[in-house]
């Protein structure tokens, strides 16, 4: 190899070890911010992945503990015998604590935890679809890991896995399950 490739992958290796900083002003300082998240969606029960959606508020009450506040859609189908039976559109809202484990660099990896209420509607399709459906008000616990990678002082990408502890009367009343895992992306402006 060259002894400037080798100088150019070694400088492009440190400047990305070296943690970055806001001019005069660490990434830590407590703000607050709004964004959009997108995940994949993957219920044990569902027939699929789906996705959900929606606007978050985040606000960092210290360097190392924030709150985020997040609504949003999502949708499922349940198959059995590989023909749908039900579905079931949901509305969470999610109110999460972030635990920020290195809260003064540019990537700052976090853990989360929460409580969710959910607004559920359960439609029967297929031989169910006589049955109707119902209207369910939940609350379900939510945990999970991520990184928040600050673009700039007032931009950030976060990029996080949670697992929703969530059980639907609907969907368990088939023998299914309606826990899930999600994988997303935020994008927050703070201000």
């Amino acid at each position: 190899m060259r002894p400037t490739r080798v100088f150019f992958l070694v400088s492009l290796l440190a400047a990305l070890a070296v943690p970055l900083r806001a001019v005069g002003q660490p990434f830590a300082d407590p703000g607050t911010g709004a964004g959009f998240l997108g995940a994949a969606v993957r219920t044990e029960g569902g027939s699929g992945t789906t996705f959900v959606g929606g606007a978050l508020g985040i606000t960092r009450l210290t360097g190392v503990f924030g709150l985020e506040l997040f609504v949003g859609y999502r949708n499922d189908t349940y198959d059995q015998s590989g023909a749908p039976v039900l579905r079931v559109e949901q509305i969470p809202v999610q109110l999460s604590l972030l635990a920020y484990l290195l809260p003064n660099l540019r990537v700052q990896p976090y853990l989360l935890g929460g409580i969710g209420y959910y607004r559920i509607w359960c439609t029967g399709e297929g031989p169910l679809e006589p049955w109707g459906g119902t209207i369910e008000n939940k609350f379900a616990l939510h945990a999970g890991a991520g990184v928040d990678v600050r673009i700039s002082r007032a931009v950030s990408l976060r990029l996080d896995a949670r697992y929703v502890f969530l059980d639907i009367d609907a969907v368990n009343a088939l023998g299914m399950s309606s826990r899930s895992g999600q994988v997303g992306a935020a994008v927050n402006v703070y201000f």
